[in-house]
Protein backbone atom coordinates (compact mmCIF):
# COMPACT_ATOMS: atom_id res chain seq x y z
CA UNK A 1 0.00 0.00 0.00
CA UNK A 2 1.09 3.53 -0.66
CA UNK A 3 -0.10 6.87 0.72
CA UNK A 4 0.95 10.38 -0.35
CA UNK A 5 0.12 13.57 1.53
CA UNK A 6 0.42 17.05 0.03
CA UNK A 7 2.27 19.13 2.63
CA UNK A 8 2.18 22.32 0.58
CA UNK A 9 4.70 24.24 -1.48
CA UNK A 10 4.79 21.45 -4.07
CA UNK A 11 6.03 18.87 -1.54
CA UNK A 12 4.67 15.46 -0.63
CA UNK A 13 5.12 13.22 2.38
CA UNK A 14 4.78 9.60 1.27
CA UNK A 15 4.42 6.33 3.18
CA UNK A 16 4.72 2.89 1.65
CA UNK A 17 4.02 -0.43 3.34
CA UNK A 18 6.89 -2.84 2.74
CA UNK A 19 6.39 -6.29 1.34
CA UNK A 20 5.08 -5.14 -2.03
CA UNK A 21 6.35 -6.72 -5.24
CA UNK A 22 9.49 -5.30 -6.93
CA UNK A 23 10.62 -2.80 -8.18
CA UNK A 24 9.60 -1.12 -4.91
CA UNK A 25 12.19 -1.16 -2.13
CA UNK A 26 11.99 -0.50 1.58
CA UNK A 27 13.05 3.11 1.02
CA UNK A 28 11.82 5.33 -1.78
CA UNK A 29 12.89 8.96 -2.10
CA UNK A 30 11.19 11.15 -4.70
CA UNK A 31 12.37 14.57 -5.83
CA UNK A 32 9.80 16.85 -7.47
CA UNK A 33 11.47 18.78 -10.31
CA UNK A 34 10.33 21.59 -12.60
CA UNK A 35 10.49 19.91 -16.02
CA UNK A 36 10.67 16.63 -17.89
CA UNK A 37 14.16 17.69 -19.00
CA UNK A 38 15.23 17.75 -15.32
CA UNK A 39 13.84 14.22 -14.84
CA UNK A 40 15.85 13.09 -17.88
CA UNK A 41 19.01 14.86 -16.65
CA UNK A 42 18.67 13.34 -13.17
CA UNK A 43 18.34 9.85 -14.62
CA UNK A 44 21.37 10.23 -16.94
CA UNK A 45 23.54 11.74 -14.19
CA UNK A 46 22.58 9.03 -11.71
CA UNK A 47 23.45 6.24 -14.15
CA UNK A 48 26.76 7.92 -14.98
CA UNK A 49 27.49 8.09 -11.23
CA UNK A 50 26.94 4.35 -10.82
CA UNK A 51 23.23 4.01 -10.02
CA UNK A 52 21.25 1.19 -11.62
CA UNK A 53 18.20 1.63 -13.82
CA UNK A 54 14.88 1.06 -12.04
CA UNK A 55 12.61 2.59 -14.68
CA UNK A 56 13.68 5.02 -17.41
CA UNK A 57 12.13 8.48 -17.67
CA UNK A 58 8.66 8.46 -19.13
CA UNK A 59 4.96 8.93 -18.50
CA UNK A 60 3.41 7.03 -15.60
CA UNK A 61 -0.33 7.24 -16.35
CA UNK A 62 -1.04 4.61 -13.68
CA UNK A 63 0.15 7.15 -11.07
CA UNK A 64 -1.61 10.25 -12.46
CA UNK A 65 -2.57 11.66 -15.84
CA UNK A 66 0.43 14.01 -16.15
CA UNK A 67 2.96 12.07 -14.04
CA UNK A 68 6.42 11.78 -15.62
CA UNK A 69 9.25 10.14 -13.71
CA UNK A 70 12.55 8.29 -13.84
CA UNK A 71 13.77 5.79 -11.23
CA UNK A 72 17.21 4.53 -10.22
CA UNK A 73 18.57 2.30 -7.47
CA UNK A 74 21.39 3.84 -5.47
CA UNK A 75 24.41 1.75 -4.35
CA UNK A 76 22.47 0.59 -1.28
CA UNK A 77 19.52 -0.52 -3.42
CA UNK A 78 17.20 2.34 -2.47
CA UNK A 79 14.69 3.55 -5.06
CA UNK A 80 15.36 7.20 -5.99
CA UNK A 81 12.89 9.02 -8.22
CA UNK A 82 12.75 12.37 -10.01
CA UNK A 83 9.23 13.33 -11.00
CA UNK A 84 6.91 16.01 -12.29
CA UNK A 85 3.13 15.92 -12.25
CA UNK A 86 2.07 18.89 -14.36
CA UNK A 87 0.47 19.23 -17.78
Amino acid sequence: MFWAFDVGNGCLFEIQRTGEKPPLTHLHVAFRVKSKAEVDAFYRAALEAGAKDNGPPGPRPDYAENYYAGFVLDPDGYNIEAMINEA
